[in-house]
């Protein structure tokens, strides 16, 4: 899909129209990764499960300098359901961030609702970054997540 065309499938996702975008779509075999990087501030549930349903595996993918769709959705302080949906639609809270922070440490410094790394862990996301997390979070002056962090270093220690 050229950018001539890509441009009003970009619009009809920006505006909202998942009708409009699903009418675009249709006709393409694939919407391809690099289509999808063309909006990586979309955070709607609602337009990504329509983007995901073209190239399901793009969810672990990264994007550009940005990172995966779930570090993306940490920088941007996405809120809690689409975090959920995120996980829902199969992204790996534990996977390499190659090119970001890990999962963790990013959570530590844009956070501070605890829910967000309960979820995480709950479904995944390396404990052993909680240490730097906790670092992290002491040196940006995040109480709660250190006190969360903490918690969790604790209950993984006793553990094993």
């Amino acid at each position: 899909m050229s950018s001539d065309q890509l441009q009003p499938s970009i619009e009809a996702a920006s505006t909202g129209k998942l009708d409009t975008l699903k009418e675009l779509l249709a006709n393409e075999n694939k919407f391809a990764e690099e289509n999808l990087s063309e909006q990586p501030s979309t955070h709607h549930p609602d337009l990504f499960s329509v983007l995901l349903s073209y190239d399901p595996a793009c969810i672990n993918h990264q994007f550009d300098k940005r990172g995966t769709r779930i570090a993306l959705a940490c920088m941007t302080k996405q809120p809690l359901d689409f975090w959920e949906f995120l996980l829902i639609a199969g992204a790996d809270p534990a996977q390499n961030p190659d090119c970001a922070l890990p999962l963790m440490i990013s959570v530590a410094g844009f956070y501070s609702d605890t829910r967000v790394p309960e979820l995480l862990l709950m479904n995944g996301a390396h404990v052993e970054d909680i240490y730097q997390a906790i670092e992290a979070a002491l040196k940006w002056g995040n109480g709660p997540i250190v006190h969360f962090f903490i918690e969790r270093a604790e209950e993984y220690n006793a553990r094993n």
